[in-house]
């Protein structure tokens, strides 16, 4: 798996088994960008704006938008 892609997810304890129990940190281990998140479309939106940018940031690095 390449670094770029790794992500440390930390959950909040919750004695409670409602929607709360599904909150926490995320942080992206490259470039250090981390969001706290309450639920998992919040996490997964940080999964695919970070992972979004890494790919546009290669893409550019690549050469991808020279000319446009």
């Amino acid at each position: 798996m390449p670094p770029e892609r790794a992500f440390v997810v930390q959950f909040r304890q919750s004695a409670q088994s409602g929607p709360d129990w599904f909150s926490g940190r995320v942080e992206h281990m490259m470039s250090g960008q981390y969001a706290s998140f309450a639920g998992s479309r919040e996490l997964t939106a940080f999964f695919r704006r970070v992972l979004n940018q890494e790919l546009a940031d290669s893409h550019e690095k690549a050469g991808g938008n020279v000319g446009t």
